[in-house]
């Protein structure tokens, strides 16, 4: 009778693993599938606003789609703690290209500071919105 429980606990633990690793692949190929999807959306970008918000997509596969997912839902606090975590991830990267990509996730992170109610904090990351892309002198679309 214990042999027999044993054999079927290291069954169930099998399974478990195998679908531990398929959920893994699973997860890895959407990675990989969304990486591809905004690389062929720079290829072809329909306005620089675009071109900005798919190479966000391809540095950073499904986080835009998850911070837009929460503000859909009221989760302004989830929404809020990813666009300071890319921000993070740009500022380690110390690339002057990436300005645009700051510059859009600031505004994004104002707006989502403002729809909780946060608003001094708000009024300060669209300040430093404002201050990079007049730094880079060109109009930003504000409107994605």
């Amino acid at each position: 009778m214990v042999m027999a429980r044993r054999g079927a606990l290291e069954q169930a633990v099998e399974v478990r693993h195998r679908n531990r690793k398929e959920d893994e692949r699973k997860e890895d190929a959407r990675k990989e599938d969304a990486r591809k999807a905004a690389e062929r959306k720079i290829a072809e970008p329909k306005s620089r606003d675009q071109a900005v918000v798919a190479k966000l997509e391809a540095l950073f596969p499904g986080e835009l789609a998850k911070s837009t997912a929460s503000l859909t839902v009221g989760q302004f606090d989830e929404a809020i703690k990813i666009y300071r975590r890319l921000l993070g991830k740009l500022a380690r990267r110390q690339m002057s290209e990436d300005a645009p990509l700051r510059a859009k996730l600031f505004y994004h992170l104002a707006e989502a500071l403002r729809l909780e109610g946060d608003y001094r904090p708000s009024v300060q990351a669209f300040r430093k919105h404002m201050r990079i892309v007049s730094e880079e002198g060109e109009g930003h679309d504000q409107n994605s």
